[in-house]
């Protein structure tokens, strides 16, 4: 089970338009297996819809790797496990714990419940 939850901190205004959604801020809980993995707070919520994204069309290289923009720390990895179909998260930022590899389609189910969420909050 993954889950993604997120509360939009920073909704920047300008007359550009759709420029200032680039710079919207959330903070973000990760969840696998129901215990929290990582918090990451004040993250550009839609340069991590971009991530989603790109996942859920080719997640077949062996690491995908989420970097902030202008941050070099990667915040969030997402690794091939030996098992067919599973996945190890890793962060930096992680809690501690055990977190055992999830299943491909628990991460596509939070990645596409993530971007409707956002989607959704954005037509608000």
């Amino acid at each position: 089970m993954v889950k993604i939850t997120f509360n939009i901190t920073d909704t920047p205004t300008a007359d550009t338009g759709l420029d200032a959604l680039a710079y919207l801020e959330g903070d973000m809980q990760v969840y696998l297996h129901n215990l929290l993995f990582v918090k990451l707070p004040r993250t550009p919520l839609l340069d991590f819809a971009g991530f989603a994204q790109r996942w859920l069309d080719d997640h077949s290289a062996p690491i995908s790797a989420y970097l902030p923009i202008n941050k070099e720390e990667t915040v969030l990895s997402i690794e091939k496990a030996p098992e067919a179909g599973l996945y190890h998260f890793s962060s930096a930022r992680a809690e501690k714990g055990d977190f055992p590899p999830v299943k491909e389609e628990a991460i596509s189910a939070a990645f596409e419940e993530f971007l409707a969420g956002l989607e959704k909050e954005l037509r608000k």
